[in-house]
């Protein structure tokens, strides 16, 4: 299996760290939810202790999948090319379904992504 991500699927790494974030997930919750269970005193601590830690190493691996993204382009989608221009275009989509707008100033253009030769497309941030 490749390392990086090629025409056919995702490669290692990509998958690799999808499924520790997914186990860090259950892990983490499966200790939130049931923290109760453990006695009070050096168990409790611990469980804590590991609760906290898969935590942050969901934040670091977060933080790691949002570099090798950029890095490495993601397999094609339906057999069709995807160009820097569509895939900007596709992650403000993602970022304005993320954070919808409410409140006071929704919809104001706040930004605007521009590519060279092409029209501006504006993005959308929620105030």
């Amino acid at each position: 299996m490749r390392l990086r991500s090629s025409v056919e699927g995702y490669g290692a790494l990509s998958q690799m760290m999808h499924w520790i974030t997914v186990v860090l997930v259950i892990l983490a919750w499966l200790l939130g939810q049931f923290d109760d269970v453990f006695p009070k005193g050096a168990a409790r601590a611990a469980g804590l202790f590991v609760h906290i830690s898969a935590g942050l190493a969901v934040i670091g691996i977060l933080v790691l999948r949002l570099f090798w993204g950029f890095a490495d382009r993601p397999p094609l989608r339906h057999g069709h090319a995807v160009d820097g221009h569509q895939r900007r275009r596709r992650t403000g989509t993602a970022v304005a379904r993320a954070f919808p707008a409410r409140g006071a100033g929704a919809g104001t253009v706040c930004a605007a992504v521009a590519d060279a030769g092409a029209a501006a497309a504006p993005l959308v941030i929620a105030v």
